[in-house]
């Protein structure tokens, strides 16, 4: 295996092991500032009927006061594509209520005939130095929505051993900024924290 090409996927990989991350979002209106929880839980990929050597995680993101009540649920699996590079592709769930928590029982019921990819959503990653990967995902307004009358999803994010940084916004087809930060601020960042005690 290329060592280059190692390395980028074990870093991706590890960040998103993390249990438990806080998030604020930045750029709301008066300075206003929004905390958000985001989890992200390892599964078994191979269970699911995923190839060998990929991962699958999965993701619940929630407002701090209102974690019972997940605005995201996904699946998301990474694959190595290249040499630095790995995508990450995105599964939305079949009816995700029984998930909510992130259970590992609840997780290992999973199946993947409740799972449709995505695609035109997947971020694809690019080691851009040691320690950042920059991320992508939407470009030609390839990820659909129809989200508070948005039509198309472009999101961009930084990863570093402690840090994502996630900017999603949804336009119309004009082009009209219809949901997520303003245009020009650097969006949500979620910080690494130890998981908590159980």
């Amino acid at each position: 295996m290329d060592e280059q090409r190692g390395s980028a996927y074990k870093q991706v990989k590890a960040v998103l092991k993390i249990q438990l991350i806080d998030a604020q979002a930045l750029g709301f209106p008066a300075g206003q500032q929004v905390k958000a929880v985001l989890k992200i839980q390892l599964i078994d990929a191979q269970a699911l009927g995923f190839p060998a050597g990929q991962q699958a995680f999965y993701l619940e993101q929630a407002l701090a006061d209102q974690a019972a009540q997940p605005y995201r649920q996904r699946v998301l699996v990474l694959e190595r594509t290249g040499t630095g590079t790995a995508t990450l592709w995105d599964y939305r769930i079949t009816d995700p209520k029984d998930l909510v928590g992130a259970d590992a029982a609840a997780l290992r019921s999973l199946t993947k005939e409740r799972l449709s990819r995505q695609d035109g959503c997947e971020v694809t990653w690019v080691r851009a130095d040691r320690e950042l990967y920059k991320g992508s995902a939407g470009a030609g307004r390839s990820c659909h929505t129809t989200l508070r009358n948005a039509t198309f999803v472009i999101s961009y994010s930084d990863l570093t051993p402690q840090t994502l940084t996630s900017l999603d916004e949804g336009f119309d087809d004009t082009g009209a900024h219809r949901w997520g930060p303003p245009p020009g601020v650097i969006g949500h960042i979620f910080r690494k924290q130890t998981e908590p005690a159980h």
